[in-house]
């Protein structure tokens, strides 16, 4: 907890030394300095600044799955449009493939019946090709520019506000909890519910 007493320091232009520090411990004026309670305050706003991140962290990733519903409508439209054609352009060709082949044009039917077999392919990989359901996804929006193939199902961190992939890999998990950042802010989330379970 040095890192948060030297933050403390600095902030009220005082200055942090570990000897001092033990010698005011056991001073008659240990706790009614008011360095407890100012340490106290520092860390509650550091919390604070987090908590609201951590806003602003889960509406990005509510834009975010409304931009993404939205383009996988839009996307959905055109293959739908698409395979429509496809299936009208089929039927057609078939009809008239009908037609020339009791006209006893084999040569005709033949190239109309390679064409309608391509078609059929197309319409299959279409077919083949849907996403998932938007809804099961949540996307990043990285720098304003989304990219549908970068899409992943995203969450916020309650410690320190970091996004983070559900579902990842175990060692990206311990990765993150063991970083810096989320072991700082939950070391600062302890120390400020220890000061308040005893009197200061």
């Amino acid at each position: 907890k040095q890192w948060y007493q030297r933050r403390v320091a600095i902030t009220a232009g005082e200055t942090h030394d570990v000897k001092i520090r033990e010698v005011y411990k056991t001073s008659t004026r240990y706790k009614r300095m008011g360095y407890e309670q100012t340490f106290l305050r520092t860390l509650e706003g550091i919390v604070d600044d987090m908590e609201r991140k951590i806003r602003r962290q889960h509406e990005r990733l509510e834009h975010d799955e409304r931009y993404m519903k939205q383009e996988q409508a839009r996307v959905d439209n055109i293959r739908q449009e698409r395979l429509d054609n496809l299936t009208s352009e089929i039927d057609g060709l078939l009809e008239k493939m009908s037609q020339a082949g009791s006209e006893g044009n084999v040569d005709e039917a033949q190239t109309m019946m390679k064409k309608v077999e391509q078609l059929r392919q197309e319409r299959e990989v279409i077919k083949n090709s849907k996403n998932e359901d938007p809804a099961n996804k949540v996307f990043l929006v990285k720098q304003n520019v989304p990219f549908i193939n970068e899409m992943k199902h995203m969450e916020v961190c309650q410690v320190c506000g970091a996004f983070l992939v559900v579902n990842d890999t175990q060692t990206r998990v311990d990765a993150h909890l063991s970083g810096k950042q989320h072991v700082g802010y939950k070391m600062i989330r302890e120390a400020i519910r220890e000061l308040k379970e005893r009197p200061l």
